[in-house]
């Protein structure tokens, strides 16, 4: 499965090159730098990945998130610290924040490139990550979670709770992943061999209308994979798209388009965000025998199209963080 055709990207990539220039503090609520920048080593090789680790006051030990978050390849919609890096140190919790493409100094046009970037390469990263965290004093290494934003990442970060994933990256007396959490994952996903074993709960967090991830996908994932043991539900916002729980700045860029789908015809807005150019694989089906298979190009050129939408949603941005923050309490032992 390759993060990125399981990530059906997305935003014009000229938006995500403009992103790409821009640096930004990391604050808590009360606007207090509590993030420092630090070195993961990987498994595919000994070179140092950054990433950057956010810490609550106090000396713990606190239950941990490992969070894969693509902000390089969010377009405007990603520009600021993302919500979960102020929300939830000021919970109590410590957040790893990893994004698998710019740590690797990939190019944001390269989001949308089917093989760049495989599932192992970024659930690897995620268990970089588990591995870090529980080496630091101040984490509770028992309650350590992942959690995943945007198609194929959200995707890998529900992979890595699997029996397969942890015995890839680490031993079995090493400590595992206490649940995860994925918003608007890809579920386009139908496993022809063995279902995968789940040991940790997972919970999907995704919006009705997402035109990439399509959400009716995610809950006969679900579905399908609790008929098999997985303890994993869905959490649909009506009425929302991809994106609901960010709100970026609202501003409107007049380059109208006579191929845009978008009410408005606008191809670079950020309220709502329309790219006509995206790939967009919510028509496709991947079909997997290993949680690391790589996706054969060949396979979704029939179903692929162009288009792709975008748009914050203030009140499901609040129920989904208040619904995070209830199933973060019920699994990671609060």
């Amino acid at each position: 499965m390759n993060r990125r055709a399981m990530r059906s990207n997305r935003f014009s990539i000229v938006l995500a090159v403009l992103l790409a220039s821009l640096a930004y503090p990391a604050v808590n609520a009360s606007g207090e730098s509590i993030c420092s920048q630090v070195t993961l080593h990987t498994f595919e090789s000994s070179s140092g990945l950054p990433a950057l680790l956010c810490v609550p006051d106090g000396s713990g030990p606190f239950p941990a998130i490992v969070d894969l978050q693509p902000r390089i390849c969010e377009g405007y919609a990603a520009l600021g610290p993302p919500w979960e890096q102020a929300e939830l140190p000021a919970r109590g919790y410590v957040l790893l924040e990893i994004d698998s493409f710019a740590a690797r100094g990939l190019a944001p046009g390269k989001c949308e490139d089917l093989n760049v970037l495989g599932s192992r390469q970024v659930i690897g990263d995620a268990y970089a990550g588990l591995k870090f965290l529980a080496q630091d004093s101040r984490v509770d290494r028992r309650r350590v979670g992942v959690l995943g934003f945007l198609g194929g990442i959200a995707t890998a970060a529900i992979f890595a709770t699997t029996r397969e994933a942890r015995r890839t990256f680490l031993p079995d007396d090493s400590p595992a992943f206490r649940a995860a959490f994925a918003f608007y994952p890809y579920c386009n996903l139908e496993f022809t061999g063995a279902s995968p074993n789940f040991d940790a709960p997972i919970r999907i967090f995704i919006g009705e209308k997402d035109d990439m991830e399509p959400a009716n996908r995610c809950v006969e994932l679900a579905q399908s994979l609790h008929a098999h043991g997985a303890n994993m539900e869905t959490i649909v916002y009506p009425g929302a798209e991809a994106g609901f729980d960010i709100t970026p700045p609202d501003t409107n860029y007049p380059l109208p388009d006579r191929t845009s789908l978008h009410p408005g015809g606008m191809t670079v807005s950020t309220h709502p965000q329309y790219s006509p150019w995206g790939y967009n694989f919510a028509a496709c089906t991947i079909r997997l025998k290993s949680i690391f298979d790589l996706v054969d190009p060949a396979e979704v050129a029939g179903c692929m199209r162009r288009g792709v939408h975008f748009q914050g949603n203030a009140a499901s941005a609040e129920q989904a963080r208040a619904d995070l923050k209830d199933q973060m309490k019920l699994l990671m032992g609060e």
